[in-house]
């Protein structure tokens, strides 16, 4: 077939997904509003058949059985998933796991990146996943940094 990806090519090209254009809703009509939530509710369901088709797998946002794995896996699923939500909790039961916080920062959060890392390389992530998961490890040493300042000022004073 003429349209089927090769290895070489990925299954999504940018240039050709469009965006409602920016108007302002001060100079838009009731119907021509409607009009364009219609057509982005109609790409929306359209990008979900384009990868259902292409064997992607659509997973609901209220698919929460991750939540029930170990303090490890929790953060590495968030971490490739880029979701911050519980990126707190998480990282408060690891810390009574882990001796340091810089443990958990070159434990499970890393194995995390390097995961992502793998996926990209491989062509089954692409950088707006990659830019999300580097969010979202952002905020884990953030919420982390307090404990490692603390963890320098027991060590050296």
């Amino acid at each position: 077939m003429a349209n089927e990806p090769n290895e070489d090519e990925p299954l999504f090209h940018a240039a050709t997904y469009t965006q409602a254009p920016k108007v302002s809703h001060k100079v838009l009509t009731k119907e021509e509003r409607q009009v364009l939530i219609k057509q982005h509710e109609e790409k929306q369901q359209e990008a979900a058949k384009l990868a259902a088709s292409q064997g992607g797998k659509t997973v609901a946002v209220s698919d929460e059985a991750w939540r029930k794995e170990s303090v490890e896996s929790r953060l590495g699923y968030a971490l490739r998933k880029g979701i911050g939500k519980y990126m707190d909790a998480d990282l408060h039961g690891a810390l009574e796991k882990y001796p340091h916080a810089v443990d958990i920062i070159e434990g499970p959060l890393m194995d995390g990146m390097n995961e992502v890392g793998t996926l990209f390389g491989a062509g089954k992530m692409f950088l707006p996943q990659v830019v999300k998961t580097a969010r979202t490890m952002k905020q884990a040493v953030a919420i982390l940094q307090p404990y490692i300042e603390a963890e320098k000022k027991e060590v050296c004073c």
